[in-house]
């Protein structure tokens, strides 16, 4: 058996341009990782005040008629941030989104439509993008824009109810009654447990002269509600155009049981014709 040498092996040293080249690749690297440090740094940055923006919008969300004291703070930091990524992102449709939200919650309807606006520029079928921007145009009452802009997203396929509810409140406020009546048909067809859609519907059916739609619609929202005053009142309304002035009393006893005090002169009015 050979006798192995305990002397550590030889190396042959690097020859003068072998370590140049590799001095040249390291100095290669080390650059193109600063540079990619200087493009990715920035955008994590821009990523986090996104994200801290968005939680703090998230967070108000779920009651936005009802926002805490310091939410108004809260909110306009979450707008700043969400300006600088956008100073720098100018195509982040999402940004433009949350940017939206947080002026509907401030009720700044004019900037949340300038914010909803942008995003549909990058986003023209996004159906949500539109509905937004359909509900700010009714909440600064426009409601001819309101109606245009809720009609594209109508086209789109798989448009949600709610879209559907407001376009019906936004021809609803322009006393379009038969194209109202439609728009909320469609929304009740798809949520049929929903009381308030059915108050809206029967409503419009009553202004549009259809009496029976009226009652029909009506009657079916205090079922699912029976604590909506507004529903019995209606009700009696469209009882007393079908000369039902038995019903029409019950429906607006009720209404005014429940302090409705529109409903006491046809209350009276009702008494009246049924003892005729």
């Amino acid at each position: 058996m050979p006798k192995q040498s305990s002397s550590p092996a030889r190396t042959t040293p690097d020859a003068p341009g072998q370590r140049i080249w590799r001095g040249v690749k390291t100095v290669a690297l080390l650059a193109a990782l600063g540079t990619l440090a200087v493009y990715l740094v920035p955008q994590y940055r821009l990523d986090r005040a996104r994200d801290r923006a968005i939680a703090i919008v998230s967070a108000y969300r779920e009651d936005p008629e009802h926002l805490p004291d310091g939410a108004s703070a809260e909110l306009a930091r979450a707008i700043a941030l969400l300006k600088q990524v956008l100073h720098s992102r100018p195509d982040d449709a999402n940004s433009y989104r949350w940017l939206g939200d947080a002026q509907r919650l401030l009720h700044d309807w004019d900037a949340a439509i300038a914010a909803y606006s942008q995003q549909l520029r990058i986003e023209p079928d996004n159906w949500a993008a539109i509905e937004n921007l359909g509900a700010a145009f009714y909440k600064a009452q426009r409601y001819q824009d309101a109606e245009n802009t809720l009609k594209k997203a109508a086209r789109l396929e798989f448009a949600p109810y709610h879209l559907w509810q407001w376009l019906g409140a936004a021809q609803e406020a322009q006393e379009k009654w038969v194209e109202s009546s439609t728009a909320y048909g469609k929304a009740a067809q798809m949520n049929p447990d929903d009381a308030r859609l059915f108050l809206d519907l029967g409503h419009v059916f009553y202004k549009a002269k259809r009496s029976d739609d009226a009652v029909a619609a009506l009657e079916k929202a205090v079922r699912l509600n029976p604590s909506q005053s507004r529903a019995y009142y209606w009700l009696g309304c469209a009882y007393y155009d079908q000369a039902n002035y038995s019903s029409a009393i019950e429906a607006f006893t009720a209404a005014r049981d429940k302090g409705d005090d529109d409903a006491l002169p046809w209350l009276d009015a009702a008494r009246r014709r049924l003892n005729q």
